[in-house]
């Protein structure tokens, strides 16, 4: 759903593999403890946390932190998953 020459950034502290999926779209992968790290990324459309907000203590702190590098009208996005009991996926 992305227009085409889109650019996203993915952040996780450990190695990942992002197959190509479409022409038009570039993924670029960095490892990163987005928590006690710089991610290094600037003039941001948005970013999108799935399931990695609870892990912080400082909520505030980074949101802040993450807000510097926007642009313009950018969108913060926060995905969790209410959950009683925890599973290979959602902590």
């Amino acid at each position: 759903m992305l227009p085409p020459e889109s650019y996203i950034t993915a952040i996780n502290k450990t190695q990942q593999h992002f197959p190509a999926f479409s022409d038009d779209v570039k993924i670029d992968f960095r490892k990163v403890d987005f928590v006690n790290e710089q991610i290094g990324v600037r003039l941001l459309n948005g970013v999108l946390m799935a399931n990695s907000l609870h892990f912080v203590a400082d909520k505030p702190k980074l949101i802040k932190q993450l807000e510097k590098g926007f642009k313009g009208n950018s969108q913060l996005l926060i995905v969790e998953y209410d959950a009683v009991k925890s599973n290979p996926w959602v902590p």
